[in-house]
């Protein structure tokens, strides 16, 4: 079987994204990490029913599929030390849908920041219906 780093070239750090069947337009983060000591290929994601945890890359595309998209991870590799540090320490944490999300998880490992841009959309879409509706009345 390919590893998915030699398939992808990934190296730690960089994130994969995934669709999410039945839901138009939502995607799935998950950070690759590296190779455990067995050789298993990692990856830390947060799951909507486990919340942070780190799973083999098997487990992990057996669940979510294909990846659709790969963002590499942006920096230097003491800033990839750190995000692969904070990946880590996230895990255990629980999974919320508004406040802590796999794609806050997914940034706040790349970046330092959690925020999920899916839902900030989700957010300004519901703000312009109210403000549409209000304007029609």
């Amino acid at each position: 079987m390919i590893k998915l780093s030699s398939q992808f070239n990934l190296t730690p750090g960089d994130r994969l994204i995934h669709p999410i069947a039945g839901y138009f337009g939502a995607k799935h983060h998950g950070i690759f990490l590296s190779e455990d000591r067995f050789g298993n290929e990692l990856v830390s994601e947060n799951h909507k029913q486990k919340g942070v945890q780190v799973v083999t890359a098997d487990s992990y595309i057996a669940e979510y599929g294909q990846i659709e998209r790969i963002v590499p991870f942006n920096g230097t590799e003491a800033e990839r030390y750190n995000a692969i540090k904070r990946a880590l320490s996230d895990a255990g944490k629980p999974y919320d849908l508004i406040a802590n999300n796999c794609e806050h998880h997914a940034n706040h490992v790349q970046n330092g920041v959690s925020e999920s841009k899916q839902v900030q959309n989700v957010f300004l879409g519901l703000l312009g219906f109210i403000v549409i509706a209000a304007l029609v009345e």
